[in-house]
């Protein structure tokens, strides 16, 4: 069949119908005696084959030649008008379910008498792939470059030993397409090149000179030769061509095409596999061309199609026919609707060729398979990468190492670490089979996330490892400062301090007579974010606590302390307490007058130390507590040793019935004798009392009112 609803024409496809309104650029070619020539030729961009490919923009390129290129005339063509009112208004005939005429005769007839123009067509088409901020300066310096070496591909292509047009573009200027659907930011790239792809311009290039490329023998071939057939079929349907299936594995770059009518839309080329089951067939790769001119081999390089060793060629047509040829070949399977990207059962047609071919190149050595392990040994700049090469790919890898930044990157594809995206990248050089690696990242930013992939690389590209991420550690904390002991009670403290700069939390421990060592020794006061603690049930009066304070914060506890004591002192206060009460008693029973008056200087020092506590536990609670009341008691034993002193002595070491008397200062008495008489009458007068009772024994006592010792 023709061409059924053309109607539905892609106005966009007129742009690479029509030669510029402006002057054509001109390529240098060599004529036939060796001199060279200026031959009018000119790219422009064909928007039926750009989109978004795996977060790329694909732009296509079509190639022309102006009237005054020697082989102008095979591409100057006689086609049905596209701006025709017959051709616009499409076929009102009847169709069934599938849009085919149900009389194909009056469909034939309807093709045939549309009104045809002559029409330059493009001699190549070529694709190229960008990031979604490409400019247009870029774009044209790309259509600058290739259309001189297409040219020269295109006066070549039926001299086998210069090769094909697949080999239109020099080695080093193949731009690959990075695959990044399943980088983290692809959904993000996927919009932006889509917005690029519509805003496209219809560029066109400068004038450019051949350089004289040379290109290799294709590697990889598939399908039939796209000549001019006799028959036709397309119209939404896809077909798979059983002839000549692929010799090797590896890629196509290039579809050769002849369509029957032209070809609008979305068109598609590919290759599929056999699933396995009944006529199911799976599509393995494919991409959208656009619109494909007939009349004349239409050539697409530029593809990224992937191509197993057996696989088959196929072709999707959204509108328009494919060159068909009946009862030859090796047989075709077809289906109505796109089965691109999915597995779908199909009808065989045993004889049938089309002209569908593609040629591509042998798969190489595969860039290394890279995994990672966590990152460990994580400090404050510093933490150790893993990487490890799983599959070699074929050939050892010759670089290894990572790449490092502040900020996620999407995955890099297979370019070198510089052009990762990632702001620090190491590597070594090397001969690496599968094996693991490590490094060392420093001069890292504490306290931050680090983003890092490990790679590895081989001829056959670059391969990184899924992104990780650690954080770095915060800087150990300062101590605790200001950090200090106040007596609140006779056996009550307050902690106080400022938290360590850096610090979350505050960890405090005592210990009896000496500081803790560690944090394990002695025993914990505190452990928490606050800045200050009462303590009660203490000892005081008799022991020395010794606090140190730690801080802490996630990266662990600080080097240094804070260190504070408190008590001991009161070790001086019982001291005094009990100086004085021993010289008092002492000064007393021995009659010591000077004894008892230093005493009295001790019980002074130990009333102005009471009030001194009393005083600063005053401060901190607003009371007095039992240092205010032994401060009182402290003035009045000044008070009672100061007064004049009444001392009786006891005697010892005087013959029985004998006495002495001592006066205040402890000399003998002047009245002694008279005092004997008084002593002995009275005696007497005693025993004749006590005469008749049993006798007891006396014991002498010290008379407090004459100050004298008696028996």
């Amino acid at each position: 069949m023709k061409r059924l609803l053309a109607g539905l024409l892609l106005t966009v496809a007129t742009l690479s119908l029509a030669i510029p309104s402006i002057v054509s650029p001109s390529i240098a070619v060599a004529d036939d005696g060796g001199a060279v020539s200026s031959v009018p030729a000119y790219a422009i961009i064909e928007k039926s084959g750009c989109g978004e490919y795996n977060g790329n923009v694909k732009v296509r390129m079509d190639f022309y030649l102006t009237p005054d290129a020697p082989r102008y005339p095979d591409m100057y063509l006689y086609l049905i008008d596209l701006y025709s009112p017959e051709y616009l208004l499409g076929y009102e005939g009847k169709v069934d379910k599938d849009g085919n005429p149900i009389n194909q005769s009056d469909y034939d007839h309807w093709y045939d008498s549309l009104p045809r123009i002559w029409q330059n067509t493009p001699f190549h088409s070529h694709f190229v792939y960008f990031s979604p901020d490409v400019t247009d300066e870029e774009i044209e310096a790309e259509l600058n470059y290739h259309l001189p070496n297409f040219y020269t591909a295109f006066q070549n292509y039926r001299d086998v030993e210069k090769g094909g047009m697949r080999h239109g573009w020099a080695t080093e200027k193949r731009i690959e397409p990075v695959d990044y659907s399943n980088a983290t930011d692809y959904n993000i790239r996927k919009a932006l090149a889509e917005d690029r792809v519509d805003s496209l311009t219809r560029l066109t290039s400068e004038l450019v000179y051949l350089e004289g490329q040379e290109y290799p023998a294709t590697e990889i071939d598939i399908g039939a030769a796209a000549i001019d057939r006799g028959s036709d079929w397309g119209d939404g349907y896809t077909f798979i061509a059983l002839d000549n299936t692929a010799n090797d594995t590896g890629t196509i770059d290039t579809f050769e095409l002849w369509a029957d009518t032209t070809m609008d839309g979305t068109n598609k080329v590919g290759t599929f596999y056999y699933a396995g089951a009944d006529d199911d067939w799976t599509n393995r790769d494919g991409d959208t061309i656009g619109n494909v001119v007939s009349g004349a081999k239409r050539t697409f390089s530029g593809l990224d199609i992937d191509v197993t060793t057996g696989d088959s060629a196929g072709l999707y047509v959204q509108q328009g026919t494919i060159e068909m040829e009946q009862n030859t070949g090796g047989g075709m399977k077809w289906y109505p609707g796109d089965f691109f990207g999915t597995t779908h059962t199909y009808l065989l047609q045993a004889t049938r060729s089309m002209s569908v071919y593609g040629t591509g190149e042998t798969a190489g050595p595969a860039a290394p398979t890279v995994t990672s392990a966590a990152a460990d040994d994580i400090g404050e700049t510093t933490a150790d990468g893993h990487g490890e090469i799983t599959v070699t790919g074929g050939e050892n890898a010759d670089e290894r190492g990572f790449v490092w930044d502040l900020a996620t990157q999407g995955a890099p594809g297979n370019v070198a670490p510089a052009a990762s995206g990632y702001a620090n990248n190491w590597t070594e050089a090397g001969d690496f089979g599968v094996g693991v690696f490590d490094h060392t990242f420093t001069g890292l930013p504490p306290n931050d996330t680090i983003y890092w992939r490990a790679c590895a690389h081989n001829s056959g590209g670059w391969s990184y490892s899924a992104e990780r991420n650690f954080n770095t550690l915060l800087p150990l904390p300062l101590p605790p400062t200001s950090f200090t002991a106040t007596q609140t009670g006779t056996n009550s403290i307050t902690l106080d301090w400022v938290t360590g700069v850096g610090a979350d939390t505050t960890t405090i421990r005592a210990k009896e007579e000496s500081y803790p060592v560690d944090r394990t020794d002695g025993f914990e006061v505190y452990d928490g974010a606050l800045e200050t603690l009462d303590i009660d049930g203490l000892n005081l009066g008799t022991s020395t606590y010794y606090y140190r304070a730690w801080s802490e914060n996630v990266t662990g506890y600080s080097t240094d302390t804070a260190d504070t004591n408190i008590g001991g002192e009161n070790m001086l206060f019982l001291g005094l307490l009990f100086g004085a009460i021993a010289l008092t008693a002492i000064g007393y029973t021995k009659g010591n007058v000077p004894v008892v008056y230093g005493g009295a200087g001790i019980w002074a020092v130990f009333a102005g130390y009471s009030h001194g506590q009393a005083a600063s536990i005053a401060l901190n609670t607003g009371t007095w507590d039992t240092y205010g009341m032994l401060f009182w008691i402290a003035i009045a034993m000044v008070i009672v040793c100061m007064l004049e002193p009444k001392i009786r002595a006891r005697v010892t070491g005087l013959a029985e019935d004998t006495a002495i008397a001592l006066d205040e200062e402890g000399e003998a008495n002047a009245d002694f004798d008279k005092l004997l008489e008084d002593r002995k009458a009275q005696r007497e007068r005693l025993d004749k009392f006590h005469s008749s009772r049993p006798k007891r024994r006396r014991r002498s006592k010290f008379s407090s009112v004459t100050g004298k010792a008696i028996f």
